[in-house]
Order: C-alpha cells, then structure tokens, then sequence
C-alpha cells in the first residue's frame, strides 16, 4: 500500500528499528514549505525513546533550516558551520584553523559540489589527494575532521539525507618523528642567522633573539610572538615571563591580533640569564626606536612580527644547509626532550603546559641513542628532585 503524501511544511510517521542490543535507528520523513521531501536520520542511540528525542531535535532543526535561505553547495554549508563555531565555545585559534583548512585545500577541491547529490566517491578521492602549496601530499588528520563536520553539520539541517564518510578512517600517513637540536647544531643555527642578518645597512636581530626565547622557554611562536613588555619581569628572583596569549594571524578583514594561549592556561617560566640580559638590552634598544608594547614589534608602529615572516626568515637561513628541516617547533622538542632526559616526562609535560605526559611522549620527545642509564640515585638511599615548583608548573589567573 503506497504512503499516504505528506503535505508541504508536514512530516510522515517516524519509524524506529532496532540495530543491536542497545543500539536503534528512527527516520522521519518531512517536507520543507516549498514542497521539497527531505529525511531525517538518527543512528545508534541506546534506546528507542532516546532515538525519538534526538530524531525529534533533529528534525526541527533541519524544517528549521530549510524554510530559510537555500543552500547548496559546500561552500555555503561550511560558510554556516564556521558561523555557528564563533556562537559556540570553540577557541578562536581553532577557528582559524578550520577556516584555513577549507578555504586552502577543500574549497578548492570541493566547495561547488552540490552538497544533497555530492557522492562518497567523489569525497574520498577529493580527501586523498589534497597537497600542500608545494605539490607534497598533505599530512594530519584535520581536513577530514572538518568534512565530517560540514556534513554532519548538514545532514542535521536536513541539507542531505546522510553523511556519506560516516564510519570512514582517513588514510593514515607516517607522521615524522620529533626532532631535537644537538649542542652544536644549536650553536650553527644562531650563526647562520647571524650571518644572514649582517647583510643588513642595520644589523637586525629579531629572529635572532626570537630563536634564543623559544630556545629557553619552549614556548610555541604566537605564544612568543605575543609577549608584551608587562609579561616580563627581569629584576625578579628568579626572572620570569609570563605566557598568557598568544599571536593570532589575520584573517579576512580581521588584522592580527592576541587571544588565549593553545591550552587555555598560563604558565609563568623562569629565564636564564643570557636571556634575561638579551631582552633587557632589547628593551633598551627597542624604546630608543619605538614605542611597542609587543617584545618582538619589528616596525614604527608598533606591530608584533608575524609568525609566517617567522617562518620564512629562518629558511631563507638554513636554505641548502643540514638544518634546513629546522623550523621553530624543533625548539619546543628541543627543550622537552632535555627536560624529559633530566626530570622526566612528566616534568616535560609541565613545561609545556601538557596535561597528559603521553602527548608529550609521543609528539615532542625525541629518541636518542646516546642515554646513560643512571640507576645509582636509586640504591644509594637518595633521588634527584624534581625542578623547584613554578619552573614548568602553572598556574591559572
């Protein structure tokens, strides 16, 4: 017996099936106002009453959607998405990094797709052969998580019937192993950009003294680069620094500002000495030029120097050298593969502001050949102590 037509802004009698022991599917079929059928989906809830909720929440937000303003490719659905982050709690940093994600490598590929027809086949091989500017294949997991999201995003708005790479891994690429620098490559890193540097009328040492921060402190580069005078406090004891926030990168009619920091936490890190006497002679230095509230403001004006200039000035410098794959996150696994040899992993941890030592481990410690294994401290009645607290502790304002 054929169903009965469901009337323009109506809906059909949900249908519920039980999938497994504690696992149900409902699908609701409803028409928007122009007379257009559309159907709801709901998987894998652990009840049957559980299913007619959400089936029932996604459903009117899909009617919802639909009785406004069409939308029907990619792009449209990823332009509401990205709208919705900002209503929600997800961190500003993060934001721009999805924004990124779309707009450099799947609009490209495929922001036109109409996004009810649009097939999975067409999506995996879009997926699989995204690259980077430089025609390599492009690593990490993050374009894909931001697909699936665009398309869940758009099934609960009723923009299509499923998401078609629901229940798809992404391929897997080896991820290269954490790097550190040894003692002497530490030494000729700082001389070649020293020597790239003198070229200059004036000798111009911000990425210089930059290096030498991230060297001693760990810190990632808008962390770095967002340091304000007021972070500092040089004649204290210890010295210290205060990491906050950090640089974020301009966007679309947005121009660079400061946010809170990767992990939402602040950490307050003790410097060495050389340190503290290279940014007091900065200081000095700087205040005779500008008036910049910014550590590393590298113009008249004030304004911080980007991470991507950064990023460009040091491989300029270890252009054809056996540093070239040096890049300032090699300083970051530097320092946490010291402090790991020396604390512990989860001393590490700490002074990276990582609340799970196995973050740490997997993703900044570097493998060494060349480890004394010290059991003495162990039998002779005594340990070594941890660092003082406050030297990779945190604390929150």
């Amino acid at each position: 017996m054929p169903r009965a037509p469901i009337p323009p802004g109506g809906a059909g009698e949900p249908r519920f099936s039980q999938t497994g022991p504690r696992s149900w599917t409902g699908v609701l079929r409803w028409r928007d106002r122009r007379g257009a059928y559309h159907r709801t989906v709901v998987r894998n809830a652990t009840t049957r009453t559980g299913a007619k909720d959400r089936l029932t929440e996604r459903a009117n937000l899909a009617r919802a959607s639909a009785d406004a303003a069409p939308v029907r490719t990619f792009d449209d659905a990823a332009k509401h998405w990205l709208k919705s982050l900002e209503e929600g709690e997800t961190r500003e940093s993060t934001r721009l990094e999805y924004r990124r994600a779309w707009r450099d490598h799947l609009s490209p590929a495929i922001g036109q797709l109409n996004i009810a027809t649009a097939k999975r086949v067409h999506l995996v091989d879009a997926l699989d052969t995204l690259t980077r500017k430089d025609g390599k294949p492009l690593r990490g997991r993050q374009p894909h998580q931001v697909l699936h999201a665009v398309l869940e995003y758009a099934v609960d708005r009723g923009w299509r019937d499923a998401n078609p790479l629901a229940g798809r891994r992404r391929k897997r690429t080896r991820k290269p192993e954490p790097r550190a620098l040894t003692k002497s490559e530490w030494t000729k890193l700082l001389e070649l950009v020293e020597a790239k540097s003198s070229g200059h009328q004036r000798r111009n040492r911000d990425l210089f003294e930059l290096l030498v921060v991230l060297r001693h402190t760990g810190v990632r580069i808008g962390e770095a680069l967002g340091l304000q005078w007021g972070d500092l406090v040089l004649e204290a004891n210890p010295p210290r620094v205060t990491i906050s926030r950090t640089l974020l990168p301009a966007r679309e009619g947005v121009p660079s500002h400061v946010g809170p920091t990767k992990s939402g936490k602040v950490l307050r890190i003790a410097l060495a000495d050389e340190v503290v006497d290279m940014l007091a002679d900065r200081r000095e230095r700087t205040r005779r030029k500008r008036k910049a509230d910014f550590v590393f403001a590298t113009d008249p004006a004030g304004r911080p120097m980007s991470a991507a200039n950064a990023r460009r000035r040091l491989r300029e410098a270890t252009k054809d050298t056996d540093l070239a794959w040096v890049h300032p996150h090699s300083l970051r696994h530097t320092l946490a593969t010291e402090a790991a040899a020396a604390y512990g992993e989860a001393a590490a941890a700490d002074l990276l502001g990582h609340s799970d030592s196995a973050v740490t481990r997997r993703h900044y410690i570097a493998d060494s050949e060349d480890i004394l294994l010290d059991p003495r401290a162990l039998t002779s009645g005594g340990r070594d102590e941890r660092p003082e607290a406050g030297w990779g502790g945190e604390t929150r304002e």
